[in-house]
């Protein structure tokens, strides 16, 4: 994507953080309205949102910031009715959250600049970091060659490595994302053989497992991005959506498959994530700690 390094200049730009919300789930039904304590989730993600886009104005990093919520279905919005969110309804045919966002930045009356930032929460994080999330507009905004990021959190648990759900990431040594995969990848070949398709079973046998903790560390993808907008527009209009992507229904790697670079940011803090009904119960019970007079 170095095509579009002349468009980035030094005003400060404006922030949109737009939170893709689809009803309809597979691991996990109707997930934005899943209750979290006193609220659904998806309110809980636009509710942070709020405060994290106020946070960053008063810091002075950005000129103007604004919080939209984008959902195909109106049950979703109408459950978020704070004044400063705005709801828009958008089509349940669009494939990727991505796509959602850039949809209904469309349905603006004045879209952002070309290069104003638009962060792309999911939904379905109730409780992101705002302290990592800052790190990575940050970045964005120092930054005159990276178009696109997104947070990755280091770790070294057996069980997450080779989780489906949990996405991995190979990165350079320049910190950009070179490969994205549910599978377990880099391949801790020292630790876990070369053995085929009986490598699992071969390494449970052996009590091998432990050794991932011990020596294999492995770079966990929070989808959480960030974009300039003239980038996604290019990504969400124009970049096909790829063999990789399709294989591995990670819409990143189309950008990759087209050449762009992903400049990936450390989190701090351990994302949770609610993807499956196991997650749900891990948020409900995290909000109850957080909240034990309620």
């Amino acid at each position: 994507n170095g095509e579009f390094m002349s468009k980035v200049d030094d005003a400060p730009p404006s922030l949109y953080a737009v939170i893709p919300a689809r009803l309809s789930s597979t691991r996990l039904p109707r997930k934005p309205l899943a209750q979290i304590g006193n609220q659904p989730m998806v309110a809980h993600v636009c509710q942070r949102a709020q405060v994290l886009c106020l946070k960053l104005k008063q810091s002075g990093l950005f000129k103007n910031t604004r919080v939209i919520l984008a959902s195909d279905d109106q049950q979703v919005l109408n459950v978020v009715t704070f004044p400063e969110v705005t709801a828009m309804l958008t089509p349940a045919h669009l494939e990727s959250g991505t796509d959602r966002v850039q949809w209904a930045l469309g349905l603006l009356p004045q879209p952002p600049k070309p290069t104003d930032l638009i962060l792309n929460v999911q939904g379905d994080e109730p409780f992101f970091s705002l302290q990592d999330v800052e790190l990575l507009l940050q970045h964005m905004t120092n930054s005159k060659v990276d178009n696109v990021g997104t947070l990755v959190r280091s770790r070294a648990d057996w069980a997450g490595f080779l989780s489906p759900s949990v996405v991995k990431v190979v990165r350079s040594d320049q910190g950009h994302g070179l490969y994205f995969s549910r599978a377990p990848i880099p391949w801790p070949r020292t630790a876990l053989g070369g053995g085929g398709l009986e490598w699992l079973e071969t390494a449970t046998k052996k009590g091998r497992e432990n050794q991932l903790e011990e020596s294999h560390l492995f770079w966990h993808h929070i989808g959480i991005y960030a974009f300039r907008y003239f980038a996604l527009g290019q990504f969400a209009l124009h970049i096909n959506k790829g063999n990789m992507g399709a294989k591995e229904s990670l819409e990143q790697l189309r950008a990759l498959e087209a050449g762009w670079k992903i400049a990936t940011v450390e989190a701090q803090e351990e994302p949770l994530g609610v993807d499956t009904q196991q997650d749900l119960e891990k948020a409900r019970l995290r909000w109850l700690r957080e909240n034990p007079q309620t």
